[in-house]
């Protein structure tokens, strides 16, 4: 029985001596870093008459100030030197008592960062621990208006510690960096343009990165006095709806919701957002503390914020490529913003939900800059679309006219010279012999303008183009021609033609260019490329002549700059490479998405 008993004893010794272990922080010569919120207690009574565990980071909303203690022993043969590291409390001061006591001066977030130790936003306190002793960290924590949270709670030694401000200070200034870059963009593109969405694009980032800057203190680079809409909170909530108008409004712009069936939920949001300006003046008149309101505003918050997860939706629906960059970006960003409205049914910590709404911002901002240039080249490329159909259709449009000009002048006019030449030949025969030769005369004359008349027909409209396609006109107008002598390659024609308006084009940039030759460059040879693969054509004319400089005949070169502009209009581009004395190669590649038409239907 009494064997029993000891055995008994020592599993109750043996339980003692790992409870005391676990509650006390064994720091040794190696130590390097540790969280303390395993080994510290807290209590509500300011003379300590009852300490509990701490149940988490987030201790919620506490008007009374709260008392921590952690025991720490050093269990090496040296003295060490620790960092207490904390951040986002208002209030703070304590002591440290091993072999003699040791008072921590008050410091917090209403202390300017020229009046602490270390001038950035974390708070620190540095102490040594004697070897072999047991010390007490005693602290008083007062938070004014907001939720006490304890991320971070660590102890560092001191050399590790400074490294851990350091890197955290860098990553602070860094996430600053790119957003002031970004929004710099945004301010950009809104001068330029001048375009709602830019402005909204803006704001949004604006907003997101006047959280950081406001929750990180940056106020104090600028002020020695904490102003009294941070001192009372009050500037998080009038940011946070802030935020949430502005992406409302941002997305209707981004997503394009302006259709019929969207008016519906469009009116839903206008709604909710008047509800949170009215709540918000109403605080404001009413000198009443947002933060103590917060339970009010979060439901029209996460209602703005599930309308805006609706008009996503609905862009994935219509297939707008842009609405996946939108989600990926501002999804994390929502999810954390519902994490924040339970923050009375959890233990998350308010710090770690910023520093979480910090990256979720900055991968948000990124996206979405992303996002706003393929927004951009869509629109462009639409717009290219639409001068593309402007063009055909008025290039159809002259096409259908020079037709009918073509064939009157060629059955009217050619029909109604041909009787005037039998008339006067009717008239020769039956006048005097010495009116014979102004008959003559008279004839050969109506003979020339019937010719010119043919000529301009053929001018005017080419019947040959549309009866022999592309590739056999230009064989048949400059193949036969010895000087300059042409020498024409082709690919991809074997079996199909162009339509007629992309026809038309490629044969005036080819006679405008050959003319051009005709005219200045005394070539000797004139090679006339020209390849029709898959949805790509290119055409290359190349000349041995004499060559100019591009630069200088950019804005005088009517001719250049008129090719240029109807190559443009049909999604190509056109390249000039040339220089004095070493001839000229003209390269034109077109995207051309059209259908091929087949030569023997032709």
């Amino acid at each position: 029985m009494k064997k029993q008993y000891l055995l008994l004893l020592f599993f109750i010794c043996k339980l003692i001596a790992v409870s005391y272990a676990q509650d006390t922080l064994l720091v040794s010569n190696k130590f390097t870093n540790a969280d303390l919120i395993p080994v510290t207690f807290f209590s509500e009574d300011s003379l300590g008459g009852s300490w509990k565990k701490i149940p988490g980071e987030n201790m919620g909303s506490r008007k009374e100030p709260v008392y921590f203690q952690s025991f720490l022993k050093n269990t090496g043969s040296h003295p060490i030197t620790l960092m207490f590291v904390t951040k986002g409390i208002d209030f703070l001061e304590g002591y440290i008592q091993g072999s003699r006591l040791q008072f921590l001066p008050q410091i917090g977030t209403v202390q300017p960062l020229c009046k602490r130790i270390y001038p950035t936003n974390f708070l620190i306190y540095t102490f040594t621990l004697e070897p072999g002793k047991t010390n007490r960290l005693f602290l008083r924590v007062k938070e004014n208006n907001y939720k006490l949270s304890l991320s971070p709670f660590y102890l560092f030694e001191k050399t590790v510690g400074q490294e851990f401000i350091s890197k955290q200070t860098l990553y602070q200034h860094l996430y600053v960096g790119g957003m002031m870059l970004m929004l710099c963009f945004g301010i950009a593109l809104m001068l330029l343009f001048r375009s709602r969405l830019y402005f909204l694009y803006s704001a949004c980032v604006s907003t997101s990165l006047m959280v950081m800057l406001m929750q990180n203190e940056y106020y104090y680079y600028w002020t020695s006095a904490i102003p009294e809409i941070v001192y009372n909170k009050d500037v998080f909530g009038i940011l946070v709806v802030s935020i949430a108008i502005c992406y409302f409004f941002f997305t209707k712009e981004f997503l394009k919701i302006n259709k019929p069936s969207d008016q519906f939920w469009l009116k839903i949001g206008y709604v909710l957002i008047a509800i949170l300006l009215i709540l918000l003046i109403t605080t404001y008149i009413a000198d009443l503390r947002l933060f103590e309101l917060r339970a009010v505003f979060y439901p029209f918050l996460d209602g703005l914020f599930l309308v805006t997860l609706l008009f996503a939706v609905k862009s994935f629906r219509r297939k707008y490529k842009p609405a996946w960059l939108f989600a990926f970006a501002t999804v994390p960003v929502i999810v954390i913003g519902f994490i924040e409205s339970l923050s009375n049914w959890h233990q998350i910590a308010s710090s770690q939900l910023f520093n979480a709404y910090y990256m979720g911002t900055l991968w948000e901002m990124f996206l979405l800059t992303l996002g706003i240039a393929y927004r951009f080249y869509l629109d462009q490329l639409q717009l290219l679309r639409v001068k593309e159909t402007q063009y055909r259709v008025e290039m159809q449009t002259r096409h259908e006219e020079r037709e009918r000009m073509a064939r009157d002048l060629h059955d009217k006019m050619g029909a109604l010279l041909s009787a005037i030449r039998l008339n006067v030949g009717l008239l020769k025969k039956m006048s005097s012999e010495n009116m014979k030769d102004v008959f003559d005369q008279t004839d050969q004359m109506l003979l020339l303008a019937s010719e010119e008349c043919r000529n301009i027909a053929h001018n005017i409209y080419p019947a040959a183009l549309l009866q022999l396609g592309l590739l056999e006109m230009i064989t048949e107008m400059y193949g036969q021609i010895e000087s300059p002598k042409f020498t024409i390659h082709s690919e991809g024609f074997e079996k199909d033609r162009l339509e007629t308006v992309m026809e038309v084009t490629l044969y005036s940039i080819i006679q405008e260019t050959i003319n051009n030759i005709f005219k200045h460059a005394e070539a000797k040879e004139v090679t006339i490329q020209l390849t029709w693969y898959k949805k790509q054509i290119n055409l290359i004319i190349e000349d041995d002549g004499r060559g100019f400089e591009p630069s200088l005949v950019k804005k005088r070169g009517m001719g250049l700059q008129s090719m240029k502009r109807r190559v443009a209009i049909m999604n190509g581009k056109m390249e000039i490479d040339s220089k004095p004395g070493r001839g000229t190669i003209i390269l034109v590649k077109i995207n051309y998405s059209a259908g091929r038409t087949s030569r023997f239907l032709s």
